[in-house]
């Protein structure tokens, strides 16, 4: 969990300013839109990242696109403004995510991915930043919790640095 009334969001702004002065543009769905094909590249971004997440066995988490707009995009929790997403904007590519929720009045991350090929510059902490802001601001919780494999360290990492503290959670 992590304490969103202590955290310090200006703390990353220079990373996030940098990374879109790079050519990475920081969105939401709900800036995008939500059509089907915004709804399809975040499935595509989040199948992959999901599949390629260390510890992961590489098995896929919805049958097929209809499945995820079933089970994601037309469930209770999701709001089209929690699901961020980084875009380049020199390939048009999505590149990183970030999905927040609100369950039973708790902020929740279900899940931050970044794509392969573009890890090692910052984007999962600058997108799961942006998430938290959002979490802050417009769902009004002080408090956001999330899940992990224990064998993807390099998001336990993103996570020790940004102040998440390890509470008691289910093993399965």
């Amino acid at each position: 969990e992590l304490d969103l009334d202590d955290f310090n969001f200006e703390a990353y702004e220079r990373i996030i300013t940098g990374l879109q002065n790079e050519g990475f543009l920081f969105t939401s769905m709900a800036a995008l839109g939500n059509t089907p094909e915004a709804q399809r590249n975040l499935y595509e971004l989040n199948e992959s990242t999901s599949m390629d997440t260390m510890g992961s066995d590489g098995s896929r988490s919805w049958k097929d696109f209809k499945d995820f707009q079933k089970s994601v995009c037309q469930a209770k929790w999701y709001k089209p403004e929690g699901q961020k997403v980084v875009i380049d904007t020199k390939s048009g590519k999505w590149v990183a995510m970030c999905a927040i929720g609100l369950f039973d009045g708790q902020g929740y991350n279900l899940h931050t991915g970044v794509d392969r090929a573009y890890r090692g510059r910052g984007l999962g902490q600058a997108v799961k930043v942006s998430g938290l802001r959002y979490a802050k601001d417009v769902l009004k919780v002080d408090k956001i919790f999330t899940h992990h494999n224990t064998q993807n360290e390099p998001m336990l990492a993103i996570d020790h640095k940004l102040g998440y503290q390890q509470v008691s959670g289910t093993y399965s």
